[in-house]
């Protein structure tokens, strides 16, 4: 209970980084477009600042989504299928995609050491901090996914004692 408390607080606080990237990416346009074409001196760091500030935004959002269930789907095979079998398909898919997850975060620090000596081109930052939004992203969508886990499991087993 605890747990699901804390994570809900923070998904909570995730929406906050994402409205406030959103609005710094919006500000950071509007900028860069009157720099360019009122005062004719355009910002040559703005486009490439602009690309960290929507990494991260998609990555803080994606647990968010993961979170609320509430990524992009095409649900009506799904629901064509009986109710036993769209849980048990829910609880696969959830898992199949929990596993990626844990994949792609193990495997992210080898590429987060060896992009450390690549710097962009101008803001000069190491493609570490563009790099290290996949693995939290990754992270926190795995967190995600097994926070809500028992509650898939819950209802797979409530719908198996139904059928009896």
């Amino acid at each position: 209970m605890f747990l699901t408390r804390f994570y809900s607080r923070l998904m909570a606080l995730f929406r906050v980084v994402v409205g406030i990237l959103f609005v710094a990416i919006i500000i950071l346009t509007i900028t860069q477009v009157f720099c360019r074409f009122v005062l004719d001196s355009p910002l040559v760091w703005s486009e490439e600042l602009s690309r960290l500030l929507f990494v991260w935004m998609t990555m803080f959002g994606g647990p968010v989504l993961t979170y609320q269930r509430a990524h992009l789907a095409i649900p009506e095979l799904v629901r064509s299928l009986p109710e036993k079998t769209q849980g048990w398909l829910d609880l696969l898919l959830n898992l199949i995609v929990a596993v990626m997850l844990a994949i792609m975060t193990a495997t992210s620090p080898k590429l987060l050491k060896v992009s450390w000596h690549i710097t962009s081109g101008a803001l000069k930052l190491p493609f570490t901090f563009w790099r290290a939004a996949a693995p939290f992203g990754c992270f926190f969508m795995l967190c995600s996914i097994l926070i809500r886990l028992p509650v898939m499991i819950r209802r797979v087993c409530e719908k198996k004692e139904e059928a009896r």
